[in-house]
């Protein structure tokens, strides 16, 4: 983890502590950690256009509550933060995706979807960067809609569900971290 945090919230124009600023943990790979930790120029924010095809809850930096030693394993992590999509699952395993309620973490961790995962996103959790933010630029997934610039086709995401308008199993901890002023709609 960098020992550094990065303090997003001057990206929004918001100056000094106030109710509702927290940390939250951007989980990466080695590529990306060390360009975004350069002290020549570092930069969180990533051009929305590249490498966008796991932004299943909005335009943004993905983040967590958790920090490192709240997980048991690497693989907790990256199950949290990459659970596939149905269409994605099928085509990988040719069966269907556990419904969001059935969806015991253990067993998924131990089993297909936690292989899928294992094996789409090698080294994706390996390194960690703390962010100070605020409500103005954080959004808990699970929790809260997103729409507006956040969404690409600019089609409301419900909370709880996934762009793609598929329930997520309770378990899970995302937080879309954006530029964008995001509204307190749930």
């Amino acid at each position: 983890m960098w020992a550094c945090a990065f303090d997003l919230r001057e990206d929004s124009e918001h100056k000094g502590l106030r109710d509702g600023d927290k940390v939250l943990y951007h989980y990466t790979d080695e590529a990306s950690f060390f360009p975004i930790t350069s002290l020549k120029g570092a930069r969180i924010w990533a051009n929305p256009d590249v490498n966008n095809k796991d932004s299943f809850f909005g335009l943004g930096v993905y983040a967590t509550e958790k920090a490192p030693h709240q997980w048991r394993s690497k693989d907790e992590v990256r199950l949290n933060n990459f659970y596939p999509t149905r269409e994605n699952f099928l085509t990988f395993s040719g069966q269907e995706l556990p419904e969001a309620e059935d969806a015991d973490f253990e067993a998924l961790l131990k089993g297909t979807v936690g292989n899928y995962v294992k094996q789409h996103y090698p080294g994706k959790t390996d390194y960690c960067i703390p962010l100070i933010v605020d409500q103005q630029v954080s959004k808990n997934a699970m929790k809260e809609v997103t729409d507006g610039p956040l969404m690409r086709n600019r089609k409301k995401r419900l909370a709880g569900y996934n762009s793609k308008g598929e329930k997520q199993p309770t378990w899970r901890d995302v937080w879309v971290v954006s530029i964008y002023n995001q509204t307190r709609e749930t």
